[in-house]
């Protein structure tokens, strides 16, 4: 145990900036956003879309609420995903840039444990780090929407669960398919992982045009299970309130899926897959 705090210690204060990117992303949204409100009411000038909000149908108004915290979660959650993948090179490859690798390993640690606590920050620390943000933003969003017009939490929570859900699933397949690029190249490894990609679908085209077979599109497959979709129904209204309730639905559906399932399962075998590599390189 002893062990574990001193590995997640140091890892943290090695790359706490990296790791503390939608913080800093967060409180520069805010800073900006409150900024703007100051140089406005110094101005005299009203919040025109305070004012539009007020009044509007509870229908209508949980529909933009819905849709404004997925939108803004979904912001904050790029933000996650990229700091992961940031991480995922810096965790793997970050000793060997800075010369420090051999000093490191000569730790009386097994590397499942050095490895394990790298992923625990990459993966399950980013995903927390971003659901309490998300979760933040949402009780924030929600008390000002409240103040202007009639607005129900339950959309706010389930908008932020289901960002927060969709968002963790793309993050797991993303980070750890960069963290085994990360254990096969030791430098530029974001950069030599996307030319891998875009080399086995060149590869991939070249043989379905030449011998007419038909493999499907590795950038379509994995574009589909990094992305992350986002739909709003409009309507009258008075069906925005039974919209919303089917947009939640249909959401859900989406999210509870085959890819869903394959994003964990990737995330698994990248995983095994980096480690397997770092442990088998020669150290320098």
């Amino acid at each position: 145990m002893k062990q574990c705090k001193a590995l997640l210690i140091k890892e943290y204060r090695t790359n706490w900036l990296t790791i503390l990117t939608p913080l800093w992303f967060t409180a520069g949204v805010y800073v900006i956003g409150l900024a703007g409100i100051l140089i406005g009411l110094l101005k005299e000038q009203s919040l025109n879309w305070a004012v539009s909000v007020h009044g509007v149908p509870a229908g209508m108004s949980n529909m933009i609420l819905y849709s404004s915290i997925y939108a803004m979660s979904l912001l904050l959650g790029t933000v996650a995903v990229i700091s992961a993948i940031t991480l995922a090179d810096n965790f793997i490859n970050g000793g060997f840039k800075r010369k420090c690798e051999i000093l490191h390993l000569c730790q009386p640690v097994s590397l499942t444990k050095i490895l394990g606590i790298k992923y625990l920050l990459m993966v399950p620390g980013m995903i927390l780090i971003y659901a309490v943000l998300a979760l933040f933003n949402t009780l924030v969003l929600s008390g000002v929407f409240s103040w202007f017009t009639p607005v129900h939490l339950y959309f706010s929570l389930v908008a932020w669960m289901q960002s927060v859900v969709e968002i963790s699933l793309s993050l797991v397949f993303l980070s750890s398919l960069f963290w085994f690029f990360a254990g096969l190249f030791r430098w530029k490894s974001f950069l030599m992982g996307i030319l891998t990609i875009l080399a086995i679908q060149a590869a991939i085209s070249i043989l379905n045009w030449t011998a007419g077979l038909q493999i499907p599109s590795l950038l379509n497959y994995l574009g589909r299970l990094a992305s992350v979709r986002f739909e709003i129904h409009g309507g009258a209204a008075p069906q925005m309130m039974d919209s919303v309730f089917n947009l939640i639905t249909l959401k859900w559906q989406m999210i509870c899926n085959w890819d869903s399932v394959m994003k964990l399962i990737y995330g698994v075998l990248f995983f095994c897959g980096g480690f397997w590599l770092y442990r088998r390189r020669e150290l320098s």
